[in-house]
């Protein structure tokens, strides 16, 4: 009995070691200046000209915009690459002061990064006619 129950502590802890790895190899994936590609609305891309310049800069576990020349306020966000859509959860502070919690969800593929939040996680990088999900695409920065 004894052996059983080590055995299923030394697995259950292995596997959240191995979670935890592959959490801080995604973070550190994520890391760098993201230029706005494109965004995508009620199952469209908005038109190019209608989106206005925007860079995001990830230094850890932080989120730093500038929305064209003006910089907005920093989050910071917590990510599970294990979930299937990978999830993120952004936090910030409102107007108020108070601390808001943002569940989204998130596709990294290579320089590219795709992202969307709502007030409840999505279930998937897609939107349709009836949604209000918004999905932003960014581009890594090249040096």
């Amino acid at each position: 009995m004894r052996l059983r129950l080590f055995v299923t502590l030394a697995v259950g802890w292995s596997l959240g070691a191995s979670a935890l790895d592959e959490t801080q190899q995604e973070l550190a994936k994520l890391q760098g200046t993201w230029n706005l590609e494109s965004v995508e609305t009620k199952g469209k891309q908005v038109p190019k000209d209608e989106i206005m310049r925007n860079t995001l800069v990830i230094k850890g576990n932080e989120f730093l915009r500038m929305s064209g020349e003006k910089k907005q306020p920093a989050a910071t966000f917590k990510i599970d690459p294990t979930t299937r859509p990978k999830s993120i959860d952004q936090v910030f502070k409102d107007n108020e002061g108070r601390v808001v919690v943002r569940p989204g969800i998130y596709e990294l593929d290579g320089d590219t990064l795709r992202l969307a939040f709502a007030k409840e996680r999505p279930k998937e990088l897609k939107t349709t006619s009836d949604s209000a999900l918004v999905i932003t695409t960014y581009r890594r920065e090249k040096k």
